[in-house]
């Protein structure tokens, strides 16, 4: 079994390798000049130094305010207005918050039933509070603070507190977090839902199901504002599976086995019950369902695109009803493009790992009323601060996955096995799974926060061989 669990240490040292790689190769191909990895440097050095000696009581209160007010501070300064897919659930959220429920019948609803439930979340807060989208921006502020403190909690308990300060504070600065709180997305809610769920997960030592009860809630919940709980589910799973055998725990054998089947019933309870009720009161008539299941292997395939968002696919859906007719066409068309040659597919591979994971993230859902309009700010044009902005988040990032393969590589060296491999679960799960669908540098979102308690890690690695 200690054989079959080395395989997710493999599997991630290489995935992040190969990250490095691709980023390397990406900020050479746009010719980004080294000078910014001098503030990179100076920042993750800053980072090293409070992790190791910010010894102050309450740091997880304090990094929670931090972030709370410096995102606020980034959605009054940025007045970004909701375009595509998030212009669309904020109108259907205003209808809903009037008795509208004419916004099923949509394609786009149609299509993924499953958007209603973050549609009936923005439109209980326009019913008490009335249309605000300064509002709306506000409260994902408070999203991704809570989140941040739980990423640090969940950090500290599986494995110390310079890890967990430094995985809380490397969430709190990660550039892409700042252009995301002004965009109505579901990630900031439905990340912060997943998070609670951890949290309670690893909170399981204390006596009975409560934890376990309440971490089937949060995940429920989370899947209710965007549907990836199957893989927390399966992660969670084989980390039970993989603790039956634990030779540590056999004086307990299959305890947290049963609390994850306890999980997953409340799971499975809440996320239908919530459904079945969308269904009643006639928000949906297909409750939170993906009625066109296979659109995001179509995308995922297309090798003109390497997998993100295809223009041209689109086509295929307009005017269209989600009949048998268009589900045939979507399972012919992703049986050809599954029939390239294996140096074709393996090259499509590695370029969605690229696009999703080593390539600049996508400002034009942060900024749509300002790139390409020749706008100067601080004198100079937006369109190339904005770029500065990006490299220097590249060469950030760059940095921090560093940190990530020497956690890596030092934990498979030393063969570590602790609650710390959930970790390791979710993001193969995770990472796998983009590999078959559409893939986007902001579906990176929801596991970041994973990705920094393994550069926490690294910097717990650092400090523990420097301090001796």
């Amino acid at each position: 079994m200690r054989r079959l669990n080395q395989v997710f240490d493999i599997y991630l040292i290489l995935f992040f390798s190969l990250v490095i790689g691709l980023t390397v190769a990406f900020l050479f191909e746009m010719d980004v000049h080294i000078v910014y990895i001098i503030p990179a440097i100076l920042l993750m050095v800053i980072i090293y130094w409070v992790s190791v000696y910010g010894t102050i009581q309450y740091f997880g209160l304090y990094l929670f305010l931090f972030v709370l007010l410096t995102k606020a501070i980034t959605v009054v300064l940025i007045d970004t207005p909701p375009i595509s897919d998030f212009k669309m659930m904020i109108d259907a959220a205003k209808a809903f918050a009037v008795g509208d429920y004419g916004f099923k019948d949509n394609g786009y609803f149609q299509a993924w039933a499953y958007q209603s439930g973050f549609v009936v979340y923005q439109g209980l807060i326009i019913k008490v509070f009335g249309y605000h989208l300064i509002l709306m921006k506000l409260i994902n502020c408070l999203w991704i603070a809570l989140t941040t403190l739980f990423i640090y909690k969940i950090t500290k308990r599986l494995l110390n507190d310079v890890a967990a300060r430094a995985a809380g504070l490397l969430y709190a600065v990660y550039i892409p977090f700042f252009l995301y709180a002004p965009v109505l997305t579901n990630q900031h809610i439905s990340t912060m839902l997943y998070y609670l769920g951890l949290y309670f997960i690893v909170k399981e030592d204390s006596p009975g199901y409560k934890n376990w009860i309440m971490a089937g809630v949060a995940l429920a919940l989370g899947n209710v504002m965007r549907p990836i709980g199957i893989i927390w589910l399966a992660a969670i799973g084989l980390w039970a599976v993989f603790d039956c055998f634990s030779t540590r725990r056999r004086h307990h054998h299959g305890v947290r086995l049963k609390g994850f089947a306890m999980c997953l019933v409340i799971y499975l309870v809440v996320f239908y019950g919530i459904s079945l009720l969308f269904i009643r009161t006639g928000i949906t008539d297909t409750g939170l369902k993906n009625n066109n299941p296979y659109w995001k292997f179509v995308v995922g395939f297309n090798e003109d695109t390497n997998g993100l968002y295809s223009f041209e696919d689109v086509k295929m859906l307009k005017d269209q009803p989600i009949n048998q007719a268009l589900l045939d066409k979507e399972r012919a068309l992703i049986r050809k493009r599954l029939s390239i040659p294996p140096n074709r597919m393996a090259m499509l591979m590695v370029n969605k790992v690229g696009s999703m994971w080593g390539k600049y993230e996508l400002g034009v859902f942060t900024f749509p009323h300002m790139l390409g309009k020749d706008i100067k700010r601080l004198g100079r044009d937006f369109d190339a601060l904005h770029t500065s902005l990006l490299n220097l988040e590249k060469m950030i990032y760059l940095l921090m996955i560093g940190l990530v393969v020497y956690g890596l590589v030092i934990q498979f060296i030393h063969g570590h096995q602790s609650k710390y491999k959930i970790i390791y679960y979710v993001l193969t799960l995770y990472t796998g799974i983009h590999f078959l669908i559409e893939v986007s540098p902001r579906y990176k979102y929801v596991v970041m926060g994973l990705v920094f308690m393994l550069a926490g890690n690294g910097i717990r690695y650092i400090n523990h061989r420097t301090s001796r």
